[in-house]
């Protein structure tokens, strides 16, 4: 019967990964996972929890992300130059597009006596601490950290 020297002389040593080498475990688990009291918090009250992957990431997962953006300086510098570029500007106006219908001819840009109106409407039922170039920037930048949208 022939042999293989490879299989039959030498047998393969059983592969271990790194963490089973030396029996580390992994710590983000325990560092993503909510305490005690943060869970009876989302049980008591009807607040829906910042939730991840797995069953034991939750509401201090989205600590964590936020940690790594401003921990990474690269990280950090790219969503402040993404925030800069897209809102770095003033707001501004412009009538809105009918997205289901298809009307002919070009739409006219709004009028200064429209745009005061509607500034005036706005400020009229909607305060923004800081403004809503503020108000965008913060929604972006949580974007950007999370995945979601925060206020």
């Amino acid at each position: 019967m022939p042999t293989n020297p490879k299989t039959d002389l030498f047998p393969r040593k059983k592969k271990r990964d790194a963490y089973g080498m030396f029996g580390i475990k992994n710590p983000i688990v325990d560092e993503v996972a909510d305490t005690g009291e943060l869970k009876k918090f989302f049980k008591r009250w009807p607040y829906v929890p910042y939730a991840g992957a797995t069953g034991e990431s939750g509401h201090s997962l989205l600590a964590w992300y936020q940690m790594l953006a401003k921990l990474s300086p690269t990280h950090g510098a790219c969503i402040a130059k993404k925030i800069e570029w897209c809102f770095g500007g003033k707001a501004i106006f412009e009538r809105a597009v009918d997205p289901e219908w298809q009307v002919d001819g070009e739409t006219s840009p709004m009028s200064i006596s429209e745009q005061t109106a509607f500034r005036g409407a706005l400020k009229e039922f909607f305060v923004f601490e800081g403004g809503i170039g503020k108000l965008h920037m913060d929604a972006g930048r949580s974007l950007e950290e999370n995945g979601n949208a925060f206020f």
